[in-house]
């Protein structure tokens, strides 16, 4: 199956010009940047769907449904490091807790609670970095039960994997939780997605 996703422009702290370029899938969608600043994974990925047509919903507000782990299964393409944290949610939430996850192993790198006081807006927290090593499989998740879901025209799993400037989105997570600090297994199906949580991940200092 073909996904179709044409130029795009991404305006950050600094001006980003990002291109996506058609693919089958078995490849994977590049995109190219002129300046590396930060990327952004699920917030691009969702620009460049939605400018294509390919989100035929924009998004639906979910809250008080259940607790779920939801996020997305990545793999850095360089080493780097995660230097903060962006969250929208529906709702408020003091303290949203967020999990950077080692996948071969299901560990726990770091869990991070931020505090969500706006509902609806995305919200930048700054943290420690974390470091990341090239081609290894990682995965970032939020413990909510506020959360937007998007429809696709295709199932989303036949759009990944996706790379993201320096970042592969492998798939997206969507696993009830039990908050017991135990990896989530489950996936989005079908063309539905849940949750807009990202991070900023910045590629190491060549020596």
């Amino acid at each position: 199956m073909k996904s179709i996703i044409k130029t795009i422009s991404v305006l950050t702290f600094s001006v980003l010009f990002v291109s996506i370029y058609s693919c089958s899938k078995d490849d994977i969608d590049t995109i190219e940047e002129e300046v590396i600043i930060n990327t952004n994974p699920i917030e691009n990925f969702f620009e460049a769907l939605l400018i294509t047509g390919e989100l035929n919903i924009g998004e639906i507000p979910i809250s008080n449904q259940g607790m779920f782990e939801i996020g997305l299964n990545f793999s850095p393409v360089v080493d780097g490091v995660i230097k903060n944290i962006s969250v929208r949610i529906p709702d408020v939430n003091e303290t949203l807790r967020v999990t950077v996850w080692k996948q071969s192993d299901g560990s726990i790198i770091r869990t991070e609670f931020v505090n969500i006081n706006k509902a609806n807006e995305t919200l930048t927290f700054e943290i420690d970095a974390i470091p990341l090593l090239a081609n290894e499989k990682y995965a970032i998740t939020m413990t909510s039960d506020d959360f937007y879901r998007r429809i696709s025209l295709q199932p989303f799993a036949d759009l990944f994997p996706v790379r993201v400037n320096n970042i592969k989105i492998l798939s997206s997570i969507s696993s009830p939780s039990n908050e017991d600090d135990v990896f989530p297994t489950g996936r989005d199906i079908r063309g539905s997605i849940r949750g807009d949580l990202s991070f900023g991940f910045q590629k190491a200092m060549e020596d």
